[in-house]
């Protein structure tokens, strides 16, 4: 029932607050936690394209009962859709909620860079300032088949242009921006020039890598590195079902694995199969999906799980007797 079905949302609104309130920093757990009454949840359907929060239920005269019976009575849910666009509540949200780069970088910065932030470089950071050293985060690599590796992050200070020199400091490599683009959903636009608080995409970085920070100043401490929760796991032995293929499975692998860190590629050295590692089975589908896309016939083995276990604090020490009841051991195990 729409009842029953609101007590569940309810529910769920208040297990993510009581994540933030276990997890959050004193000072931010009330600003961070969510309410359905002043607009920072919404409610809806990825898959169907509509959503709304209590903003857009006012507006357009939208109730839960609306949605339970357009499901329920087989109606046309393409009508909530044009009615309540998920885009316009997501959107909503996120302009009247979200705070400003310059707002948020300075409780942030804090918290992910390590320089000193009472030097010129660290004080143009934390005011998001255009006019300073340009220093950006990489956060993620696309791969483009007319324009090679695409580096997309957030530019913390300082303006970057078309043509101007940077340094990957993680690697104390240089590179040439070729062409700054601004991403328009899934489209890529030609901009020239970003400054501060934007998410730039750069063309012409070869050696660009997720997690890595660049800038125009040599000397400028790194952003703390990119954790991921899981570890590649599962993995499976690949190779071209056509030996002339091989060249073709060996680019298309190396390109996947600079979209996506978590996918890792290795050799095995007993069998000398390719093997890749992934977070999952669906992980791996994923990949071996983009690398028939790239025109590669591929022949995998079955997935294989390398469990292991360790343990991260020394135990207490237990005691066990020996069968004739005269000897006793005593054990503890710890980290190497």
């Amino acid at each position: 029932t729409p009842d029953k079905m609101q007590e569940w949302l309810a529910n769920i609104v208040s297990t993510f607050n009581g994540l933030i309130d276990t997890y959050a920093e004193p000072e931010y757990k009330e600003k961070w936690k969510v309410s359905i009454q002043d607009g920072s949840v919404s409610f809806g359907s990825a898959k169907d394209r509509w959503g709304f929060n209590i903003d857009v239920m006012k507006e357009k005269g939208i109730s839960f009962k609306d949605i339970y019976a357009a499901y329920q009575e087989g109606a046309n849910v393409d009508d909530l859709a044009k009615k309540a666009p998920l885009a316009e509540a997501v959107l909503g949200m996120v302009v009247k909620h979200h705070p400003p780069p310059h707002v948020a970088q300075k409780y942030r910065i804090p918290k992910i860079w390590k320089g000193d932030l009472e030097s010129d470089i660290g004080k143009a950071i934390l005011n998001c300032d255009d006019n300073g050293p340009a220093v950006m985060m990489i956060v993620n690599m696309a791969m483009d088949p007319a324009a090679g590796p695409v580096a997309i992050g957030r530019l913390f200070s300082g303006t970057l242009k078309d043509g101007m020199p940077v340094h990957l400091i993680d690697t104390k490599r240089e590179g040439k921006i070729q062409s700054v683009n601004f991403f328009m959903g899934n489209q890529r636009e030609m901009v020239g020039e970003l400054g501060a608080g934007n998410i730039p995409a750069l063309l012409g970085l070869i050696e660009a890598r997720a997690g890595q920070t660049l800038s125009t100043v040599k000397d400028v401490a790194i952003f703390e590195g990119i954790k991921y929760v899981s570890e590649p796991v599962v993995q499976i032995a690949v190779e071209a079902k056509y030996p002339k293929d091989l060249p073709k499975l060996v680019e298309a692998l190396r390109r996947i694995t600079i979209e996506d860190p978590n996918l890792v590629v290795k050799i095995n050295e007993e069998s000398g199969e390719t093997v890749i590692a992934g977070m999952g089975v669906l992980h791996l589908e994923i990949a071996t999906s983009l690398i028939a896309d790239a025109g590669v016939q591929i022949v995998t083995s079955q997935p294989l799980i390398n469990y292991r276990e360790t343990i991260q604090n020394e135990s207490e020490v237990v005691m066990s007797k020996s069968p004739n009841r005269h000897n006793k051991i005593f054990m503890k195990v710890e980290p190497l």
